[in-house]
């Protein structure tokens, strides 16, 4: 691949202002036409010239995946030009009157609609993408609304087993069809009720197995059996298909809710069965997939732990507990079965002693995964996983002396933190909060998750797959994203035939304004 650079620096006496873009792409279409004032058709209005056409389909003479487009006027005359795109109505067919030209295609009706501008001599304009709709909602008691085209369907910080249609026995969300018809466990080709709802590198699966799809064919899955660990097995017809969202890096039950792995990666073929619909791009309001730029997604990396009920403590300060004395204490870990452990003192007693004796206590016990320390002058005990489950439940030991009535830890323990989030909101001065994103793995509108914290990772918009690396371990986390709206998904095309909707640029034209000078229009686009 190639990359370029797009540098834009304008100066307005003293400001000076500077703009940058770097990108890859394969290929670069470079165009230069000579353009007049149009003919001049019944109605009276010029005609213009179409400089380019783009679409989704191979071999169709349409340019595909334009990552920036630039029209420049290299001529002498100001020049007109529209971009014609899909008036994506969410009543789809309702809107009947008016001057938007239409082709009926049966019961489909494709409305068109075009945003014309004046483009001087010398000027240029880049548009940074391919996609570009005129949207509007049937919003009657504001008809003059301005409404997002990236808003039809909202996940708003839902972890995952909250989902709708999930399922906890089988780490699935319901993909929303059924099996058809009796399988065994050797057969390639898998029958549903619906092929629409499945893309290619699919992992769903059917009672304890996970298949992967590698062809689809209507209503026909070409699969590969037994995946993820799981074993081929037969099943029964109409048998439930659940998208699979346990995490792909490891084996599908190593884990029973969707979360990172030991090295805090997780990796899933759809976002969590999100961005689906059975009617695909063929009813107004959904566009498959997941809006480019709307995905946050953070980790249960808060509380999770219990608190002695001590203060202004330091390591060097006496526990009060007697040398040479073992102390016994109990600690459940996330809601498992409670372990009794103790401790033998030595001839010291300090907290950097007795913790450091706790901590090894801890860390022979085959069962807990925590940590003890002094945080804050007080004693904590804290959970090393990072599930919404994950929690501390401190109790007397009762084999012999306990740890809790002896000593400084004779007192009246906190009650224990709840798992969380990391927080969304921060006070600042005045009270005036402010978002902090450094904890959320983001994406940049151009499939990139970023966390400032730490961890990166890709999200494919079309199929929701989704990948991500170096995040908290063992985690469990809560999502946001927006689905099935104009501006989701890849790149749609306009279908006239069939009545699907589309999210990209149509076509570009162009004429000379002037009806006695031609000018020159350059286009080029990246892709």
């Amino acid at each position: 691949m190639e990359s370029y650079n797009q540098i834009i620096n304008l100066t307005a006496g003293r400001n000076k202002y500077s703009f940058q873009k770097t990108a890859t792409y394969e290929d670069v279409y470079d165009f230069t036409q000579e353009l007049d004032h149009g003919a001049a058709p019944l109605g009276g209005s010029s005609e213009l010239y179409q400089l380019i056409e783009m679409g989704t389909t191979k071999g169709s003479n349409k340019l595909q995946g334009a990552k920036t487009i630039c029209i420049h006027n290299t001529g002498v005359a100001a020049a007109e030009i529209a971009f014609r795109t899909q008036l994506y109505d969410a009543t789809h067919s309702s809107e009947s009157t008016g001057t938007i030209s239409s082709t009926d295609t049966g019961t489909k009706v494709i409305w068109w609609t075009t945003f014309n501008t004046i483009l001087p001599p010398g000027d240029h304009m880049i548009l940074p993408s391919n996609k570009f709709v005129s949207y509007t909602r049937d919003v009657s008691t504001d008809p003059g609304a301005v409404t997002s085209a990236a808003n039809q369907v909202q996940v708003l910080d839902t972890i995952v087993s909250g989902l709708t249609d999930y399922d906890s026995g089988k780490l699935g969300v319901d993909i929303g069809t059924d099996l058809n018809g009796t399988h065994d466990a050797s057969v390639t080709t898998i029958a549903v009720g619906d092929g629409d709802l499945f893309m290619v590198g699919d992992f769903f699966r059917i009672d304890n197995e996970v298949m992967e799809v590698t062809a689809i064919s209507t209503n026909n899955l070409t699969v590969i059996r037994g995946q993820l660990g799981s074993t081929a097995a037969s099943h029964t017809n109409t048998s439930n298909i659940y998208h699979f969202v346990g995490n792909h890096n490891v084996e599908f039950n190593d884990h029973s809710v969707a979360q990172t792995d030991r090295f805090g990666n997780y990796k899933c073929s759809t976002f969590f069965g999100q961005g689906r619909n059975a009617a695909g791009d063929g009813v107004a309001e959904n566009i498959d997939g997941i809006v480019p730029g709307s995905v946050a997604i953070r980790f249960y990396t808060e509380g999770k732990y219990q608190e002695c009920g001590l203060s202004g403590k330091t390591l060097s300060s006496s526990t009060g507990l007697t040398a040479s004395t073992q102390y016994y204490f109990k600690i459940q870990q996330d809601g498992g079965v409670q372990q009794e452990l103790n401790i033998t003192t030595g001839s010291t007693v300090t907290y950097q002693a007795v913790l450091n004796l706790i901590q090894t206590a801890i860390n022979d016990n085959s069962v807990l995964n925590a940590t003890v320390g002094l945080i804050g002058g007080d004693v904590r005990f804290t959970s090393n996983t990072n599930l919404s489950s994950s929690a501390i439940a401190l109790a007397a030991g009762t084999t012999g002396a306990s740890l809790f009535a002896n000593g400084d830890f004779n007192v009246t323990q906190d009650l224990a933190r709840a798992a969380d989030v990391s927080k969304d909101t921060a006070k600042t001065f005045k009270n005036i909060s402010r978002k902090i994103s450094t904890s959320y793995l983001y994406d940049d509108g151009k499939g990139n998750l970023i966390r400032p914290q730490g961890g990166t990772g890709t999200i494919n918009y079309e199929t929701g797959e989704i990948s991500f690396t170096g995040c908290p371990t063992n985690a469990e986390f809560k999502i946001t994203a927006n689905t099935n709206s104009a501006l989701a998904g890849g790149d749609a095309e306009i279908g006239e035939a069939t009545g699907s909707q589309g999210n990209i640029i149509d076509r570009i034209y162009a004429r000379s304004l002037n009806p006695k000078v031609n000018t020159k229009i350059r286009t080029l686009v990246f892709y």
